[in-house]
């Protein structure tokens, strides 16, 4: 896992990608943030990059290509690089919903989007933190 890449945002809504990427710099993340409108744009960045993003976050109901295809297509299609970076699920959708919970293996790889700020920088750094901290490589 590069814990110095960038972190990939990939997000249609240009308010909660503006949100996302104020709270990191507001958490005083310093990785680059690199941000996408649609799974498309981010999976042709993806496959054009050398260097190895250190999360990516993405909008599962998005034009194009939505969150879980891109994750899906990133996993069944791109090199060993990509397998180790942690892909992160995002949407207003209950967690309970069972498109999430099939593209989903565990709690760390999907977040509800909350309704106030304050909660939604606390899920972001806990999300931040725990993969800062992780030691194993994301398969």
């Amino acid at each position: 896992m590069n814990k110095d890449g960038s972190i990939i945002i990939v997000e249609d809504d240009p308010d909660d990608k503006d949100i996302i990427t104020q709270i990191l710099s507001d958490i005083g993340i310093k990785n680059e943030t690199i941000t996408f409108s649609n799974g498309e744009e981010a999976y042709n960045h993806l496959t054009k990059t050398a260097t190895t993003p250190f999360l990516i976050i993405s909008d599962i109901n998005m034009p194009k290509m939505n969150g879980i295809e891109l994750k899906r297509k990133i996993r069944a299609e791109s090199g060993m690089s990509l397998l180790s970076t942690p892909f992160i699920l995002m949407s207003t959708a209950d967690p309970a919903d069972s498109h999430i919970q099939k593209a989903t293996s565990s709690v760390k790889e999907y977040f509800k989007k909350p309704d106030n700020l304050e909660d939604y920088k606390k899920e972001v750094q806990g999300l931040i933190d725990f993969w800062s901290a992780s030691m194993q490589p994301y398969f």
